[in-house]
């Protein structure tokens, strides 16, 4: 799907493909890709530049966890079994991280934990029409400092589109 939206904070308008996953409208990339996941071309090239930022530019700060769950559980694509297992994973780390404020550098190991039995995993219905924010929400920031406001403020909406099924998250990380 094409569509036209204006950006947030009053930039000029994008022509652009609307993200199956998080319903973002950018630009898409001069070069063909094919997103891993349920993402336009578009929105995982404006990914990858956040990533790029994260691992080059700011030393892959602790927020890059956040980043990456965020985005997982923002585009969970089609029900299948690995897509069941991701979107699993990274709700649990949402739930760490936004929820329980759990440093990024133990989230590997509570993860390890929640996952250690993965037999209670199961499809959750992605949240629809949310009011999520997106990556075009945090691409663009000056620095680092603004990097991991950006990150946490997106984090926190989708952890929040997802309120449905909290508890059920809740359960899969042993809470």
């Amino acid at each position: 799907m094409t569509g036209e939206l204006k950006e947030r904070g009053g930039l000029a308008r994008v022509r652009g493909t609307a993200c199956p996953g998080c319903g973002a409208v950018l630009r898409d990339p001069r070069v063909a890709m094919s997103p891993p996941i349920a993402a336009s071309a578009g929105c995982w090239a404006a990914y990858g530049d956040v990533v790029g930022r994260e691992y080059s530019e700011w030393a892959n700060p602790p927020v890059h966890r956040l980043t990456a769950a965020t985005y997982a559980a923002q585009h969970p694509g089609e029900r299948t079994d690995k897509a069941v297992l991701s979107v699993a994973v990274h709700l649990v780390a949402l739930h760490f991280m936004v929820e329980r404020g759990i440093e990024a550098g133990r989230v590997p190991r509570e993860i390890g934990r929640a996952v250690a039995d993965p037999s209670e995993f199961r499809w959750l219905e992605p949240p629809v029409d949310p009011t999520w924010q997106t990556i075009a929400d945090v691409r663009g920031a000056r620095d680092v400092k603004e990097h991991t406001g950006r990150v946490h403020r997106w984090a926190r909406s989708v952890w929040e589109a997802w309120s449905p099924h909290h508890d059920v998250i809740r359960k899969w990380s042993g809470r």
